[in-house]
């Protein structure tokens, strides 16, 4: 996995309304979900007002986590359907 830092928390807001999970650890990360934050932790899970999230978590170090190869071999899939729904 590569971690992509954002600039700020303003960035890390913006991905999370564009349905990414933003982790400041690799055991801790948000998402947005209509119109909260979402906090995993742990095996927990809490929600927070934007402006919450804000005074919380704004000076932490956001980042966007990546995995090599990330996305759908669309040939491996194509190759998949037509093995397995004749």
């Amino acid at each position: 996995m590569q971690a992509n830092k954002l600039r700020n928390f303003d960035e890390a807001l913006r991905c999370m309304k564009q349905s990414q999970r933003v982790y400041i650890r690799s055991e801790e990360f948000f998402v947005f979900s209509k119109g909260k934050v979402i906090a995993y932790r742990s095996g927990s899970r809490f929600s927070l007002e934007v402006e919450d999230f804000r005074k919380l978590y704004e000076n932490e170090d956001f980042y966007l986590l990546e995995e090599e190869g990330e996305g759908i071999d669309l040939s491996k899939d194509e190759d998949y359907y037509r093995f397995y729904h004749k």
